[in-house]
């Protein structure tokens, strides 16, 4: 009887030790797959934003400058807030001196930042959007005001760079 013992104790080590081993490949297999998911599902979500800007101007009154940058949705995202934007500005003041500043997001426009001065549903009418207010949803556009800290200098070319989480965006020039 001690002769039959031993070796089953030792086949059901060796198989217990078998699948531990297996159980660990799976679980590791099983991590590497969930990561991949997530991976694409946010490659995906970055292909589907596509914000490019369209226009800018710039315009002066009583020593302060605002440009005013026309954004629109080409992707099939739908922005509910704007403060992860970055929006980044690179202009030349009346002292001739360049200026290059990430701009922060402000719900109401303030020197130094930006804010979303309205969304156009049909651009070409002047349509503003009367659905999802405060929503830029595909094909739509948003006009972003930013009021600079300094006068914009005239006859100078000037940019602004729009950006997304999502990594969409571009840059645009203006002039002073």
């Amino acid at each position: 009887m001690d002769a039959v013992v031993a070796p089953l104790i030792a086949f059901v080590l060796v198989i217990g030790a078998a699948f531990t081993a297996l159980q660990g490949v799976v679980d590791t297999g099983a991590r590497q797959a969930q990561a991949l998911a997530e991976s694409r599902a946010h490659m995906l979500h970055q292909a589907d934003g596509d914000v490019a800007p369209l226009s800018a101007g710039s315009s002066t009154l009583l020593g302060v400058t605002d440009v005013d940058v026309t954004v629109t949705n080409r992707g099939r995202l739908v922005y509910a807030s704007f403060e992860d934007w970055d929006v980044v500005v690179r202009y030349e003041d009346t002292l001739g001196q360049q200026v290059v500043r990430n701009v922060p997001y402000s719900p109401s426009l303030a020197p130094g930042a930006w804010t979303d001065q309205q969304i156009l549903l049909d651009p070409g009418a002047g349509t503003t959007e009367l659905i999802d207010p405060g929503l830029l949803n595909p094909h739509e556009e948003l006009v972003i005001r930013i009021r600079l800290l300094r006068t914009l200098g005239l006859g100078t070319t000037n940019e602004v760079t729009v950006t997304t989480p999502e990594g969409g965006g571009g840059t645009i020039f203006f002039d002073g």
